[in-house]
């Protein structure tokens, strides 16, 4: 993140590649992060922590049940296919009416594959200079 230098003397980070997430981050969320806690300074995986999160929110809806394996089977199913929503709000609806969702949030489509990794996603390569 953006504050990993404070910690480190100049220059001993030069060099140093990495990357991370590069999910647009609209002001609106952004301003929501800030209510939470006034005193953020780095968004890096905010957008994916909030979907990852819904995602297993929704699991756990289809799934009728908080116990991990069950969860665990309805990740992938509501990240693809079916309908489009992209709040909790919207998807739980559909599902409470029966559909199949395909849940999309601040961090973009998700697009899990059967075993359960992302199709798609952004990210940048950075390295420190001196």
């Amino acid at each position: 993140g953006n504050a990993l230098g404070e910690n480190f003397e100049a220059g001993q980070l030069a060099g140093i590649r990495g990357t991370i997430p590069t999910a647009e981050l609209t002001d609106e969320f952004q301003e929501r992060l800030l209510g939470i806690d006034s005193e953020l300074i780095d968004f890096t995986y905010g957008p994916e922590t909030f979907d990852a999160m819904i995602i297993t929110a929704l699991a756990a809806e289809v799934a009728g049940s908080d116990a991990p394996n069950e969860i665990a089977a309805n990740i992938n199913g509501v990240t693809r296919d079916g309908t489009d929503c992209s709040t909790f709000a919207e998807c739980k609806e559909l599902i409470e009416a029966g559909e199949d969702i395909n849940y999309s949030g601040p961090s973009g489509p998700q697009e899990f594959s059967q075993p359960g990794e992302p199709t798609s996603a952004s990210f940048a390569i950075v390295e420190y200079g001196s």
